[in-house]
């Protein structure tokens, strides 16, 4: 279908878009998704505060309306009602979790061109928004933790190996001469 094509044309291209990022735009492009993505859950996150109160509400507008109703029906559906809205707030930070995901490992191969301060500055920024996001909902999050812990171990992989060979070439560089040791040693 030409729907599906325009779709996947559509990925490739903010994929190429983002690949092709210097890394300080892409530390910009961070710095600009993630206080967005915060501002959305937290707008979210500020309903708890009015449907915490809601039992009390009910039984006040139930008491008004002379209704002959169950208190323990009232908390069956607060509670329902909380289970749902914190399901929603989980998912919610799960889709953004896995959107922020994504924008990682579209750049897995840039990886390898940082430095320790470049890694440094896209990990420290991540894991605020990992905090703060966990803090919001409440729960845990591993999707996101995980891809910028597999980032950093792919960039030390990488820095370890080019140091490695570096260290190689310099001693293989070198000469050696043979140095005549006294017997006590």
């Amino acid at each position: 279908p030409p729907s599906a094509e325009r779709k996947k044309d559509d990925s490739s291209t903010w994929k190429n878009r983002v690949k092709r990022l210097y890394h300080s735009r892409f530390v910009m492009l961070l710095s600009s998704f993630f206080p967005k993505m915060i501002q959305i859950i937290q707008r979210l996150a500020n309903i708890r505060k009015p449907l915490e109160a809601s039992p009390d509400a009910l039984r006040e507008k139930e008491k008004n309306l002379q209704k002959n109703t169950n208190p323990d029906d009232v908390e069956a559906d607060f509670f329902s009602g909380m289970k749902m809205y914190q399901s929603l707030l989980s998912s919610t930070c799960e889709f953004i979790h896995g959107r922020a995901s994504q924008l990682l490992l579209v750049r897995k191969h840039n990886i390898k061109s940082l430095n320790l301060n470049e890694l440094k500055e896209i990990a420290e920024i991540t894991d605020d928004f990992i905090q703060k996001t966990e803090q919001l909902c409440g729960k845990k999050f591993y999707g996101l933790r995980g891809t910028l812990k597999e980032q950093v171990k792919r960039f030390l992989e990488v820095f370890h190996t080019k140091n490695l060979n570096n260290l190689k070439v310099c001693l293989e560089s070198e000469i050696w001469k043979q140095a005549d040791v006294p017997r006590e040693f």
